[in-house]
């Protein structure tokens, strides 16, 4: 600090001992790693029998069998799927916390995407007692480039949603898409 006239006259100082917020600082960081270590452990671990689950239902859907028995294993294939998108959507939660959460943009068959989504979406509903109609507005590009896992889970999310609020009736559920320079929006 200077006097009125100018001349310093002495210094000024405030401390503040910060130890502990560093310690629960360090504490927090750590207990991020250790979820985000546990939650890609956790998957693994589930996903790899997970998978099995999937693929074998969807061979023995492919395979002659009784109406019952064809209603089981749809039960069994959508269910295991549906565990599946639960997992994708805590990891990327975990991704977006971390912020780490990238788009990964690739041709996909849009075709087949949404023969996919149709087919399990209507096993979905049938479960419920609900019809599923999916709308084709235009008609739709064989591929675009998108980020097909982040697309799943959001169509996923919406199906679900409407689903699980929809206690009578159905779910319709529309696609359309703009082609301009072999481009869709």
């Amino acid at each position: 600090f200077y006097s009125k006239d100018g001349r310093h006259l002495g210094l000024v100082g405030f401390g503040r001992d910060i130890t502990e917020r560093k310690r629960h600082e360090e504490s927090l960081e750590k207990a991020s790693r250790d979820k985000t270590t546990f939650i890609s452990t956790i998957s693994h671990e589930l996903r790899t029998p997970l998978n099995g689950i999937v693929g074998l239902s969807r061979m023995l859907l492919d395979s002659p069998l009784t109406e019952e028995q064809r209603k089981h294993m749809q039960t069994i294939n959508v269910s295991a799927i549906t565990l599946g998108n639960i997992f994708n959507d805590i990891i990327d939660m975990d991704k977006f916390d971390r912020r780490k959460l990238e788009l990964l943009p690739a041709p996909l068959n849009f075709e087949d995407f949404v023969a996919e989504i149709e087919s399990i979406s209507a096993l979905m509903a049938e479960q419920k007692g609900l019809r599923f109609d999916l709308e084709r507005l235009s008609d739709l590009p064989k591929a675009i480039e998108v980020d097909a896992t982040r697309l799943r889970q959001v169509i996923w999310n919406l199906v679900s949603n409407a689903m699980k609020f929809t206690k009578e009736g159905g779910v319709v559920m529309t696609v359309s898409a703009d082609v301009e320079d072999d481009f869709a929006t």
